[in-house]
């Protein structure tokens, strides 16, 4: 699972990495489910394209947005089938950009900072939910078991993409358990050092957050 991350990039950056021409987000150091996130996407008219989606993907065959706050991870393994998923996952392909994500251990909850020398860009799925006049633009990010390198903090990552993955995700063709299967394996050079529990707190957002602490220090003080 990963129910945590952090955006702080600037224009260039979202330039280079995706060609995009846009401000960048404000720096946020705790983005939860259902919060707004910056997603990109592709359309024929404009090719990629950044906008805001409500972090927790809401089909649209959903009575009210509450479905959204479990939806907010897609299992690679299964994203096919699950019936929230599956229209999503065929037409409505994305990217979420992140500068890293946090991470528990399961037994002593130690919390963890995980993130990369570049922005990171990880597999998303989107979906338009309407009712009446309300139109609600969410989204999934997608998960796989971990590598080697997470599998010592957690058994589940986020799908990470590389540059030369950008257009066929993006592409709005169908997609089979082959082509799925190929980007689970996929693995991005990531780094990775623990940081105070207090990201448990929603309430917290600033760049104290991802600061590398002592370990002692951590499990004494949190």
């Amino acid at each position: 699972m990963c129910g945590r991350f952090t955006l702080a990039t600037t224009q260039d950056q979202l330039s280079s990495t995706y060609g995009l021409s846009m401000d960048p987000p404000a720096p946020r150091f705790n983005i939860a489910p259902t919060q707004d996130v910056l997603l990109v996407r592709k359309t024929p008219e404009t090719g990629l394209t950044g906008g805001v989606a409500r972090w927790g993907l809401v089909p649209e065959w959903a009575d009210d947005l509450s479905i959204g706050s479990k939806c907010f991870n897609a299992r690679g393994e299964t994203v096919l089938e699950k019936p929230a998923f599956k229209a999503a996952i065929q037409r409505r392909r994305g990217i979420l950009p992140m500068s890293g994500f946090f991470e528990w251990t399961e037994k002593s909850r130690r919390a963890w900072y995980i993130f990369g020398e570049e922005l990171l860009s990880a597999a998303a799925i989107w979906e338009s939910w309407t009712d009446g006049d309300q139109v609600v633009e969410s989204c999934s990010m997608l998960t796989r078991p971990a590598d080697d390198f997470m599998a010592e903090v957690h058994d589940r990552m986020p799908v990470f993409l590389s540059p030369e993955d950008f257009e066929p995700w993006l592409d709005d063709h169908p997609i089979g358990t082959p082509e799925i299967q190929s980007y689970l394996q996929k693995s991005v050079p990531l780094e990775r050092h623990e940081v105070a529990t207090k990201v448990n707190d929603l309430s917290q957002d600033s760049s104290e957050l991802i600061q590398k602490i002592d370990p002692i220090q951590g499990s004494l003080f949190g």
